[in-house]
């Protein structure tokens, strides 16, 4: 047969090949800062179950490398973390807003 040429069995078999290929995986070389809190969004719950306020975690977060603040953090949260949002979180939030732009 010719070079350019192939029969319908040959079109079965590479098109056989091509649906088994599994799919590649492709993975961020970094993550933004949204990405990293959505990856950690586990633990950041627990630690809200535990009693820590979005100020507090966030300090964990900064101390260990991911600078965020409280409402930078909020606005990232999932929805059931956002409902979990004290009254003493909104406050911790504003001074660490006001402490941000002094």
């Amino acid at each position: 047969m010719a070079k350019n040429k192939f029969t319908e069995e040959q079109i079965s078999e590479v098109a056989k090949a091509l649906r088994s290929v599994p799919k590649k995986k492709v993975k961020p070389s970094a993550f933004s800062k949204r990405q990293a809190v959505e990856k950690l969004e586990s633990e950041i719950t627990k630690l809200r179950d535990k009693g820590y306020s979005l100020p507090e975690i966030a300090d964990i977060l900064t101390q260990n490398g991911i600078a965020i603040q409280a409402g930078t953090l909020r606005n990232y949260a999932s929805p059931k973390a956002k409902e979990t949002v004290s009254g003493a979180d909104a406050e911790a939030t504003q001074a660490d807003a006001a402490a941000g732009a002094s």
